[in-house]
């Protein structure tokens, strides 16, 4: 019983690393200029064929962070 816990606990442990690990750095948020309209290219190019993500961030004038 004690060694099925202890594999739960090892495989929740793992998942969360690597969902971790997945995690932007905040050295690839890029900033745009606007109040109302702005427009970003992402540069495609130079990735890997296949499906990606992008996750956009906004703040407002009370630095409130919105996703």
């Amino acid at each position: 019983m004690k060694r099925i816990i202890y594999i739960i606990f090892t495989l929740l442990l793992l998942n969360v690393g690597l969902f971790a690990k997945g995690q932007t750095e905040e050295s690839d948020y890029k900033e745009v200029a606007g109040k109302e309209n702005w427009e970003y290219e992402v540069p495609i190019e130079e990735m890997e064929p296949g499906q990606y993500n992008l996750l956009i961030r906004a703040k407002d004038k009370a630095n409130n962070e919105f996703y």
